[in-house]
């Protein structure tokens, strides 16, 4: 379960901006919460990185985590202890491979 979820990106946004990226701090948990951490081969393959993102911190089962989520729903968790990086799909944005 995610905790303390909170979004420390110092990008100025407009919301009214045409296809505007807007995240709010539920938003980045409900993303944390239902995402799969994933391989850097799967998200080329059945996932769109996005152009746009935000990043922050949240606390996962006890440990503190730096956090980015993309506008095409894939992302990355960076444990704070020791660095170690997991990378992270929405399994409802996973599209069918174009890869031969």
């Amino acid at each position: 379960m995610v905790e303390n979820v909170v979004i420390v990106d110092t990008l100025t946004r407009n919301p009214d901006e045409k296809n505007a990226f807007i995240l709010t701090n539920q938003q980045a948990a409900d993303f944390l919460n239902s995402a799969q951490i994933v391989s850097g081969r799967e998200i080329h393959d059945y996932h769109s990185v996005g152009s746009d993102s935000f990043s922050g911190t949240a606390t996962i089962g006890g440990m503190d985590f730096k956090w980015s989520i993309t506008n095409g729903g894939t992302g990355s968790l960076t444990r704070e202890l020791d660095g170690e990086v997991y990378k992270l799909a929405d399994p409802e944005k996973r599209e069918p491979t174009q890869v031969e």
